[in-house]
């Protein structure tokens, strides 16, 4: 059997559109093209996927156990193609890591060049919420993830690294969590707020970030009252704005872009944050990234 991946990228979005015409759109073929390839791929099989009626097409069940194996396929294909990120020499260094002003803060200082280490370009840090770091390291785009969570969550991530074969390893624990606000929000009077406080005010949250992995996430709250933005710079203008409110730390304090901003401790809140660092278990570190973790850790332990 010798089937084309392009072909098989074709038939899966078949099956994403249920139309053989909108695929063929969305995929820049002819419709009379493509019809004929699905007909090949049948062919080469030995077996129908689709069922074709009056009301359209539907995949038969041998379509949908086949369509089950295209998308493996297609991953590990994805797989191949990004070996050479993950087995590259020290001249680039890609991160994806937690939204942080102070690990980006890092990773910038990190990579300055000196007269033993020249500047070297291509590097990339791409912020992300915590499952898309673990996308982004289990399709091998990115060799390595640092993490920021709530260590009630850290358990879950563990099972998913380990499902994986990804090794989690912690670059700094039991960080307080403290809650930001602008200087001219109604809790900024108090000098350390509880939790039922938090229900009053709406939060703005990183829309990179799962839910489930916020401060509101945590303790339970509903979601309905809840601004999501793109990036860090934004996070600040709203509260700035002084109606809203999101979960901080002593990493945020240190971070420039903070004015106007205050910093209130929840006194009766037991989650702290923890950092790791995330790779594939069976690759080592390269040069880069090991200098960019001794960096960083010992950033976090002089906080």
């Amino acid at each position: 059997m010798n089937l084309n991946i392009r072909y098989l990228e074709y038939i899966l979005e078949i099956y994403r559109c249920g139309s053989i015409n909108k695929a063929a759109q969305k995929c820049f073929i002819s419709q009379p093209h493509l019809s004929k390839i699905l007909k090949d791929v049948e062919q080469e099989l030995g077996f129908d996927i689709i069922q074709r009626d009056r009301s359209g097409l539907t995949f038969n069940r041998n379509g949908l156990y086949f369509i089950d194996s295209v998308e493996k396929i297609l991953q590990e294909a994805q797989k191949i193609e990004n070996i050479p990120k993950m087995v590259s020499d020290n001249s680039s260094m890609h991160v994806a890591g937690s939204p942080s002003g102070f690990i980006m803060q890092a990773f910038l200082e990190c990579r300055k060049p000196t007269q033993s280490s020249p500047y070297r370009g291509g590097d990339i840090f791409k912020e992300c919420g915590l499952q898309e770091i673990i996308q982004q390291i289990v399709m091998r785009e990115t060799p390595l993830g640092i993490m920021v969570m709530f260590n009630g969550v850290v358990g879950k991530y563990e099972s998913i690294a380990k499902s994986y074969n990804l090794s989690l390893d912690l670059l700094r624990d039991n960080i307080p969590v403290y809650l930001a606000m602008s200087e001219s929000h109604p809790l900024a009077a108090k000098e350390t707020v509880r939790i039922e406080d938090l229900a009053h005010f709406p939060f703005v949250l990183d829309s990179h970030v799962d839910y489930d992995d916020t401060v509101a996430g945590v303790l339970k709250m509903q979601d309905t009252n809840v601004l999501y933005v793109s990036n860090r710079a934004s996070r600040f203008d709203a509260l700035r704005s002084g109606y809203y409110i999101c979960h901080a730390s002593q990493l945020t304090m240190r971070e420039s872009g903070t004015e106007g901003i205050c910093f209130r401790e929840v006194e009766d809140l037991q989650d702290t944050l923890e950092i790791y660092s995330v790779k594939d278990a069976g690759r080592p570190y390269s040069v880069r990234e090991r200098e960019f973790l001794d960096y960083l850790g010992d950033r976090l332990r002089q906080v």
